[in-house]
């Protein structure tokens, strides 16, 4: 057998596991909302504006009606957003415009993540913003069954226009007021962490009036269904919403519904902790509870103009004449660093998608990240990992090996009874088995280890796809970004070279028929023009590993030769 088997099984694996995916975003069945004793339905007249119902499962008194819609409702047009004024706010992390309508996030570049990696100087890279086609806004609110309360319509009054983290300052805080009826005050307070990604919105209500005050809090992130940027072409990631369930035991506590899934059935659960969130490639947004104790009611839908929305309505809490009450809430907007995330919120690190070979994944990135602290270079820790992973597989490689060279021995006797028996394939078959079995040979023997490698090399391709920390990252020469294609080609025109001379190295074409020698002399080009669209990082990893198969092949067949001649002196 050919040694090409193995990256043609491995290649055979892959296309099936796209196709699969693909299969499952058209033809599986999508999920569906839970029972009714499960979920609470919206009473929202208008979705688009996302202002849930009041929750009415903690509060003192049942309310008579839904919660009054803006009078901006009916008329305000889905391709702006409201207008308010901007308030700058610069971090270490991150440049921010929080609108004084609703205090909402609009807009966020991210300093230290270029838009185009291949341009490391040029523009950062923007996540959050308030413009079609790529709108993505975070949003807090409070509800009430009164109307009394200031949802993410209305307008606030900033304190201050610019904020800017001071030397030496851990945290900056961002303060907006709004002034409602009957003596209600909200101070909305949104505080940014040096080093860190996470917001903290702090609304603190104060009840000035003779009535006590009913309300609750929500978080929800909206956005379009367009990503902000493709960063790997040809590639096809997740673009979706996703939404983790605490407390749940089962392997379905962290689900995914993308867009597609949300126009036909809106998602609505209540339980306690968790989180939602709207997820892209290298990077998402999630809406977090301050405590995850508390109950609330998450929901994922469509608002039926091209935005979707993400979040979670938190209990009631009531506000007594002359007191204050606090509401607590966060947001995650940034990039997918791993070794961040589960400080922030249990779950958040499945928002980094290695799918059903994550059992792998998790544990090899972990290695590659604590190689990176050693030699801080990722294209070195590639080079390393697919070592350690032949060195890892070495005895089922050397099974391989061991049965190709024993192929290669008998590639003339195989030939001739090709030609013996040409016109009939069937006694051709036949001979060819009396032959394996007379020299004790299966000519089977080298596949399964190529088959139990296949999954940790998928599982190594996932990590090296969605780790944000290979994005824009350099290795040496023109390789300036392991997550773009190579520029100029070069890997993967060495991978089809050395392709070419391991095949070479087999010459095994005398012990196929001719349409198999045939394909096997064009796999090389094949393989050269299939990863020439690939990240240079996965290119890089399928070079050494062809390059390393070489010399482990080159040493093997050496020994089984010195074996044989040893075998014959005896």
């Amino acid at each position: 057998m050919d040694n090409l088997r193995f990256p043609l099984l491995v290649a055979f694996a892959v296309v099936s596991f796209f196709l699969y995916q693909a299969w499952q975003e058209d033809y599986a069945p999508k999920p569906v909302a839970a029972s009714s004793s499960d979920l609470e339905t919206p009473a929202v007249a208008e979705p688009e504006l996302a202002i849930p119902t009041v929750d009415t499962a903690n509060s003192a008194e049942t309310p008579s009606a839904d919660v009054p819609q803006s009078n901006e409702a009916a008329t305000a047009p889905v391709e702006t957003t409201p207008s308010g004024k901007s308030i700058r706010v610069e971090t270490d992390l991150v440049i921010a415009e929080i609108s004084t309508k609703g205090a909402a996030l609009q807009r966020m570049i991210l300093k230290q993540y270029a838009k185009d990696t291949t341009k490391p100087e040029g523009p950062r890279y923007q996540l959050l913003n308030n413009r079609l086609p790529y709108y993505f806004v975070a949003q807090t609110g409070l509800v009430s069954a009164s109307g009394n309360a200031p949802n993410h319509l209305e307008t606030f009054v900033a304190e201050k226009q610019n904020y800017a983290m001071a030397e030496g300052s851990d945290t900056l805080e961002v303060a907006l007021n709004w002034q409602g009826e009957n003596g209600l005050r909200v101070r909305r307070v949104l505080t940014f962490t040096r080093g860190s990604y996470e917001i903290l919105v702090r609304d603190e209500v104060s009840n000035n009036g003779s009535d006590a005050w009913t309300g609750a809090q929500y978080t929800q992130l909206q956005r379009s269904e367009a990503a902000l940027g493709s960063d790997v072409p040809f590639v096809q990631t997740y673009n979706g919403t996703a939404i983790y369930q605490k407390e749940k035991e089962d392997s379905y506590k962290y689900r995914k519904y993308d867009f597609d899934d949300l126009n036909e059935a809106s998602v609505e659960q209540r339980f306690n902790g968790g989180w939602v969130a709207m997820v892209q490639h290298y990077f998402f947004g999630a809406a977090v509870p301050a405590d995850d104790k508390a109950n609330n009611r998450y929901y994922l839908k469509s608002a039926n103009n091209g935005r979707y929305l993400a979040g979670f309505v938190g209990p009631n809490q009531n506000v007594a004449p002359g007191q204050t009450q606090t509401y607590n809430t966060r947001f995650y907007l940034g990039p997918k660093l791993q070794e961040e995330l589960e400080a922030i919120a249990p779950g958040l690190p499945y928002t980094v998608d290695y799918g059903i070979l994550t059992v792998f994944s998790k544990p090899m990135f972990w290695l590659m990240s604590k190689m990176y602290g050693v030699v801080n270079n990722w294209g070195v820790v590639i080079i390393l990992i697919t070592l350690l992973i032949k060195l890892g597989f070495y005895k089922l490689s050397e099974a391989q090996y061991r049965s190709m060279a024993k192929m290669r021995k008998f590639a003339p006797r195989i030939k001739t009874l090709r030609e013996r028996h040409a016109d009939d394939r069937q006694k051709m078959n036949q001979a060819m088995m009396d032959l394996y079995k007379k020299e004790k040979f299966n000519p089977l023997g080298g596949c399964l280890p190529m088959l139990v490698q296949i999954p940790v090399f998928i599982a190594l391709y996932w990590v090296l796809l969605e780790s944000v920390e290979l994005r824009g990252a350099p290795f040496a020469l023109w390789i300036q970004d392991l997550s773009t294609q190579d520029p100029y080609y070069i890997l993967p025109l060495a991978l089809g070279a050395a392709m070419f001379f391991q095949q070479r190295l087999s010459n095994q074409a005398m012990s196929m028929d001719p349409m198999q020698a045939k394909i096997m002399q064009y796999m090389p080009v094949m393989f050269c023009v299939f990863f020439a669209f690939f990240p240079a990082g996965l290119v890089l990893y399928w070079f050494m590993n062809t390059l390393l198969g070489m010399l482990q092949q080159l040493y093997i067949t050496k020994k089984v030769e010195a074996e044989d001649k040893a075998k014959a002196k005896g």
